[in-house]
């Protein structure tokens, strides 16, 4: 952001949140497994400061202190890392995290032997 004379840059804390839910009534993502690889195929520290430029955090729980319990407190580092670096997805080590969730590739398609 720019510095303009005569004008003042405000900063606050506002309550709203972003937030990346999933329909987990319906196969795959009914599988927490698949979600939980899912969720580490979104590096938050470039999206937030992609979106943000340096004003907002990333968080793992919607919810401030005292409401988050400590275990999902931010600090730092994601309880499910992201499978990257620098906002760069590793397809392999992504590859390799849904083959350990139980699914296996078909050609270049993720598929499963079953339902959800």
């Amino acid at each position: 952001m720019s510095r303009t004379e005569g004008l003042r840059l405000l900063l606050d804390r506002a309550e709203p949140f972003y937030l990346v839910g999933y329909n987990c009534r319906r196969a795959p993502l009914s599988n927490e497994r698949f979600r939980r690889v899912l969720a580490r195929l979104l590096d938050r520290e470039s999206l937030v400061s992609a979106a943000f430029r340096g004003y907002a955090d990333a968080a793992e729980a919607p919810l401030r202190p005292p409401w988050t319990p400590e275990a999902l407190a931010w600090d730092g580092t994601a309880e499910l890392p992201f499978l990257g670096e620098a906002g760069e997805l590793d397809v392999e080590a992504a590859r390799a995290a849904f083959r350990e969730a139980g699914y296996r590739y078909d050609d270049d398609r993720l598929v499963t032997r079953g339902p959800g």
